[in-house]
């Protein structure tokens, strides 16, 4: 235990595996353990665990190692075990390479950094800057990959997250066995991106870590009747403290120009979460309210080269969104809400009522369950903008977010466009034929489905559920 505060600083040289800001299981800080309120348990300035990381290199291939962890490492268990009670610190900041640099070779950081712990926790604030260095593999690193190592390690090198892991499982057996409590950041995370090199994405919440203090309680839970086809409200969650993840984008250079489309390069608002039953991953990468602005002069070393979403890949935003886009390059689209392009397996039913499994998507997966707004004032984005998500809906019911007035109170998207350019020439032909682009829509993206008459809809395709919103509105240019 470190009663008061830790620092690590490379300047040089390797480690081989992780770095840690806190302890192995010990946590870092004086606490009031009889505490109620968690904005009341540290004792004094303690608890701050920092970061800075200007040379070196961090792990070797970055397959379970080359990770930087600003709290500590702590132990994936059950819910509510005694574990959960240890390995927190109070506030961390991690930082990555020099203010100005434009030499990205070192340091060189073969894994991912996190604001909270692998499974350690944060109560109040976790801080991220990246000012160069590179983060995951580079572009040669890539190329010079087999495909089966591309789909193995490169999804999970690479990334900037404002929260922590929480990724690990507790049951072998069980892919799904995580804590929700594992790599919390309790109050709030700042995700800063100055330069560098990030072969992956950004994310303002966690792998599988949320951010926020909040109760879960079972929502609209049905197995019977039609109702189930229209309840995508897996749970509410009661937010007593923090829960807002900051994301900045003031430069650098986010994603790998050679790997195929959509599977990096994205800025991300929550989570990364995981695709799976809406009900079992309901307390699960979660974020209460996401910011994400960007702002940067754009060339060959500051550029998103894939898309900008206020939710998460599969993660949540349980209240509202707020993208900006002031300047920059996005080489993709924004969506106010998340992804939730991501495939899982699970039974459907087929035209004579037989079950058979098959890949399906999550109706929650990316989604924002209050409201989106997206405001675009200078810069070039290449594809579309939309209110809404890719595949993933805003609102707490695909059908209603009507309150007993019978007014809309979620599942409302706002888009304005003040400047900027949308689209290059209307198609967009680096790999794909005739995909439009330089539209602004009011919604989500979506997807088409099958039609079925049946009235449980829900058994028989998931993708009718995909890419909702209650209400919309586009504003184009200013009043005055």
């Amino acid at each position: 235990r470190v009663f008061g505060n830790t620092k690590v600083e490379i300047k040089n040289g390797q480690v081989l595996h992780n770095v840690y800001g806190g302890g192995a299981l010990a946590s870092v800080g004086t606490y009031d353990i009889y505490a109620t309120d968690p904005s009341g348990y540290v004792i004094g300035d303690t608890g701050n665990d920092t970061i800075i990381i200007t040379g070196g290199v961090i792990g070797t291939n970055g397959d379970n190692n080359g990770m930087v962890y600003g709290s500590g490492r702590g132990v994936m268990e059950p819910l509510d075990n005694f574990m959960d009670s240890l390995t927190y610190a109070v506030k961390t900041a991690v930082i990555i390479g020099t203010p100005g640099a434009t030499n990205n070779a070192y340091p060189k950081i073969n894994g991912s950094v996190y604001g909270s712990g692998e499974n350690g926790h944060v109560f109040e604030k976790a801080v991220v800057t990246v000012n160069s260095g590179t983060i995951g593999c580079t572009a040669a690193e890539y190329a010079a990959m087999s495909d089966e190592q591309k789909l193995k390690k490169f999804p999970y090198r690479g990334n900037v997250y404002g929260a922590g892991c929480g990724s690990d499982n507790y049951d072998s057996a069980d892919s799904l066995s995580f804590n929700p409590k594992a790599g919390l950041v309790q109050g709030e995370t700042e995700v800063n991106i100055n330069g560098g090199y990030i072969s992956r994405n950004v994310y303002g919440g966690g792998a599988m870590a949320s951010v926020g203090f909040f109760d879960v309680t079972e929502h609209h839970k049905t197995t019977e009747g039609p109702s189930l086809d229209t309840l995508s409200w897996p749970a509410a969650l009661n937010f007593t403290f923090g829960g807002t993840a900051r994301v900045n984008i003031h430069g650098g250079h986010i994603g790998t120009m050679a790997a195929p489309p959509a599977t990096s390069g994205n800025v991300f608002g929550s989570s990364r979460g995981k695709a799976a039953d809406r009900y079992v991953m309901a307390p699960y990468a979660n974020v209460n309210k996401a910011y994400v602005t960007v702002d940067f002069t754009p060339d060959d070393n500051n550029r998103i080269v894939g898309s900008v979403f206020g939710s998460g890949e599969s993660g949540h935003v349980y209240d509202s969104t707020v993208i900006t886009i002031e300047k920059g390059l996005v080489m993709g689209s924004v969506f106010g809400g998340g992804d939730g392009t991501e495939l899982y397996k699970d039974y459907l039913l087929d035209n004579n009522d037989q079950p058979y499994l098959t890949n399906v998507r999550s109706i929650t997966a990316g989604k924002v369950y209050g409201n989106t707004k997206v405001t675009v004032n200078g810069g070039t984005i290449q594809h579309n903008v939309y209110g809404g998500g890719n595949l993933a809906s805003v609102g707490k019911g695909n059908y209603s977010g009507y309150g007993e007035d019978g007014a809309i109170s979620d599942g409302i998207t706002n888009v304005i466009v003040n400047g900027g350019t949308i689209g290059t020439n209307g198609y967009f032909a680096e790999g794909e034929t005739n995909v439009l682009n330089g539209f602004v829509y009011g919604s989500s993206r979506g997807v088409t489905y099958p039609t079925f008459t049946q009235p449980r809809r829900y058994d028989y395709t998931r993708d009718f559920f995909l890419g909702y919103a209650n209400m919309t509105n586009v504003t184009i240019g200013s009043s005055t």
